[in-house]
């Protein structure tokens, strides 16, 4: 039997709780950066993350104090809202066409929703026009009125 926790550690736990187990570690992070020469011929450096599983034997074991509430409760409440829509960051609106089923039709990326508070108003744009960087720049510089979209589709 393999002990998770130091003796240290096990002697400062209240036995009359129940306590779960989270890992500590349990991915390794491997930074590396990346050089990028622009068309222009001038070098970016730009840093890259590449995770991997950590092995058992690297992983911390940390005791959970159980939170007291019932296990039912928390299936109760999950239940209660597994129908629930999802609502964009963007004005607490719902869209229906958001989530990447709308697509660019230079690029083929995703649009994306941008709301405007001042004009109570919602368009859709290409996630490359913004997000793409200089190698991967989209030429879509239009934005949609996300009411004609909803209406055309």
């Amino acid at each position: 039997m393999r002990i998770l926790v130091s003796p240290e550690v096990a002697s400062t736990l209240d036995y009359s709780r129940r306590h779960g187990v989270w890992w500590y570690g349990s991915e390794r992070h491997i930074y590396t950066q990346r050089r990028d020469i622009a068309p222009d011929g001038t070098p970016s450096y730009k840093r890259a993350k590449k995770s991997q599983p950590a092995a058992r034997e690297d992983k911390v074991a940390v005791p959970v104090p159980d939170a007291g509430i019932p296990k039912e409760w928390v299936l109760a409440a999950r239940e209660a809202i597994k129908d629930n829509l999802w609502t964009s960051k963007a004005g607490d609106r719902v869209w229906e066409r958001a989530g990447g089923v709308l697509r660019c039709a230079e690029c083929g990326r995703a649009m994306s929703v941008n709301y405007i508070r001042a004009k109570d108003s919602g368009y859709y744009r290409c996630t490359g026009r913004y997000n793409g960087g200089l190698e991967n720049h989209c030429s879509m510089s239009r934005t949609m009125r996300a009411e004609e979209v909803g209406a055309r589709v």
